[in-house]
């Protein structure tokens, strides 16, 4: 019996015939951005890996990569699989490719295609082994797969006074959720000072130290009064 290759990459293939390939390292990211810890996103990541490998054989596995697998169907994924990610994965699996086989056939080779449903519900019975369970386990799932294949957006804002550590924990959170784009609040107030001028919006160009001077007082007091009021008729109400 051949000896069944190393997996290196499950390609999940939609009703309407798209494909998108996962490495270990980018479902463990999918799965960090879904909740789970890296710990256990790292374990369920190589159980799911080794549980899609072990319903394959060697012949299986070659004939699906040859066959289904087609650059065409890859090719929308070229731009969201960064080198970063395949050098990682291999450097894990301590995996190196031999000179006599191109890189394409190779990984072809090391591809096994499954269903949409089929993906979704090895991973949920992986996240189930770690307690990983709850009322929204599946749709949460496939919400972090679409926003990690980029069919689907997320924005994540951090308010807070300046000098607080909004940047710090903006870094931090975009690492852990493998999100690659973190604007800074200087950026975008750099970026909207460019339409007005300082004595159309003196606020804009005030720095945040020194914002409150520059606020209209008429609003500041209708703000006040807004405020004392609903105070009041949170008191009456509990009274």
């Amino acid at each position: 019996m051949a000896e069944i290759p190393k997996l290196l990459y499950v390609a999940v293939a939609d009703d309407n015939g798209d494909v998108f390939r996962y490495t270990r390292s980018l479902l463990q990211s999918t799965l960090q951005l879904m909740g789970c810890k890296a710990r256990h996103a790292f374990k369920i990541s190589r159980r799911v890996f080794d549980e899609v490998r072990s319903e394959c054989s060697a012949d299986e596995m070659a004939i699906i990569g040859a066959g289904k697998l087609t650059s065409h169907a890859l090719k929308k994924q070229s731009d969201s699989e960064s080198e970063e990610e395949l050098i990682q994965h291999s450097t894990e699996d301590k995996l190196g490719t031999s000179n006599s086989v191109p890189f394409e056939l190779y990984k072809r080779l090391t591809t096994v295609v499954v269903s949409r449903d089929t993906f979704v519900d090895i991973v949920c019975d992986a996240l189930s082994s770690y307690k990983y369970v709850g009322p929204n386990q599946r749709a949460d799932l496939v919400l972090a797969c679409r926003i990690r294949e980029r069919k689907e957006s997320v924005t994540v804002l951090l308010c807070g006074t300046s000098g607080c550590g909004k940047s710090t924990l903006s870094s931090l959170l975009g690492s852990r959720l493998g999100i690659t784009t973190v604007i800074s609040t200087d950026s975008i107030r750099h970026m909207m000072r460019s339409f007005v001028d300082e004595k159309q919006n003196p606020l804009l160009w005030a720095s945040s130290y020194h914002a409150g001077e520059c606020l209209d007082p008429v609003a500041v007091a209708e703000a006040k009064v807004k405020r004392k009021a609903k105070k009041l008729s949170g008191i009456s109400r509990s009274t």
